[in-house]
């Protein structure tokens, strides 16, 4: 029920920047966004070489951040951190 509430949430977060789809990989914590989204590309970039090295953006407007082997609880929380810092 947990994980069910948290994926709600996250769903939610994801509709004011506009993200198509968010998910992991087992590698990459990824968001797709529409190419009308309110989040400055350069925010992004900025945002995150702050806390880490592994970004990459790319012009079709997808996100990945290089998380490897995240627990099932760490997936939702990073997912959660990564759209707070976006909303800011």
């Amino acid at each position: 029920m947990e994980n069910l509430l948290g994926v709600i949430n996250i769903r939610n977060l994801l509709k004011p920047v506009k993200g198509r789809k968010m998910g992991y990989d087992g590698k990459y914590l990824y968001i797709f966004f529409q190419k009308d989204s309110p989040i400055d590309p350069a925010k992004i970039i900025a945002l995150y070489r702050k806390k880490t090295k592994e970004l990459r953006f790319t012009p079709d407007y997808q996100l990945f951040v290089f998380t490897p082997g995240l627990a099932e609880t760490e997936i939702l929380k990073q997912a959660l951190l990564l759209l707070k810092m976006l909303a800011e």
